[in-house]
This record gives C-alpha cells, sequence and structure tokens, in this order.
C-alpha cells in the first residue's frame, strides 16, 4: 500500500472511531435526561402524594384509608431508590462516554493533522473499546511510512 493509501486508511479509521465514540456519548446523554426526568416526575408525584396524606388526615379519612396512603408512599420512596441508582449509573456511563470521546477525538484531530503535515506518527497509543474503562492501551502501535527499520 502506497503512502497516500495508509494515510486514508489511518485517517479514516480515526475518524470511524471518533464518530462511534461520538455516537455513544450522544446516546448516554439522552439516557440520562431520560433517567433524570423519569426521577424528576415520580419525585413530583411523591410530593402530591404526600400532600394527599396529609390533607387525609385533616379531612378525616378512615385509618385503612391513612394506612393506603402510607403503604402508597412505601412503595414509591423504594422506586425512588431504584430511580435514583439508575440516575446515578446513567451519569457515571455519560461521564465515561465523554471521556472516551475525547481520546478518540483527539486521537482523530492528530492523525488528521499528521496527514496534512506529511509526518510520520510515532507511538500512536490505540485503545480497543473494552480497555478504555481501565485506561489502560492494549496496543502501542508505532507506524512508519515506508520500509525505515
Amino acid at each position: 500500500m502506497d503512502k497516500f493509501g495508509k494515510d486514508r486508511t489511518d485517517l479514516d479509521m480515526a475518524r470511524r472511531q471518533e464518530s462511534k465514540a461520538y455516537n455513544e456519548l450522544e446516546y448516554r446523554s439522552q439516557q440520562a435526561k431520560e433517567q433524570r426526568s423519569q426521577l424528576d416526575s415520580l419525585m413530583e408525584y411523591r410530593s402530591e402524594c404526600l400532600d394527599g396524606l396529609s390533607n387525609a388526615r385533616e379531612t378525616g379519612l378512615t385509618p385503612a384509608h391513612v394506612r393506603e396512603y402510607q403503604l402508597l408512599m412505601k412503595h414509591i420512596n423504594s422506586i425512588v431508590e431504584v430511580i435514583e441508582f439508575k440516575v446515578n449509573a446513567s451519569q457515571e456511563n455519560l461521564d465515561k462516554a465523554q471521556e472516551v470521546w475525547q481520546k478518540k477525538n483527539e486521537h482523530f484531530v492528530k492523525v488528521k493533522e499528521a496527514v496534512k503535515q506529511d509526518k510520520p506518527r510515532l507511538d500512536d497509543i490505540i485503545y480497543d473499546d473494552e480497555d478504555l474503562d481501565s485506561k489502560k492501551p492494549t496496543a502501542i502501535v508505532k507506524k512508519y511510512y515506508g520500509d525505515q527499520r
């Protein structure tokens, strides 16, 4: 493969990796927004139920009705805990996706500039998606143009 073809291949690969990371970032962002919205709605409903419970005691509802309100509140509180856990997990996933995209974007820009400047790139670190979580490079790839060894 000639030098131009290798440059284009490297640039295309970096562009695809950056695009894939950006799409994942957008997906995680949307997921975090949806989780947050769900929690906000549930918290609003919980507040309304608390108001209803305090009004129920004032209006003289039977102890059975008051107990039903209390059971409902207990159920809502348990759901709030689960949703809060999901919101926190979604935020962590979003943070990781942001980190991955930044690395992929930096790599893409670096490859793009190297191709523009026609300079060989030595010691480019290529990460596999699975290993980005551990932040350890799976391979250090030295790229030489032509036979420079």
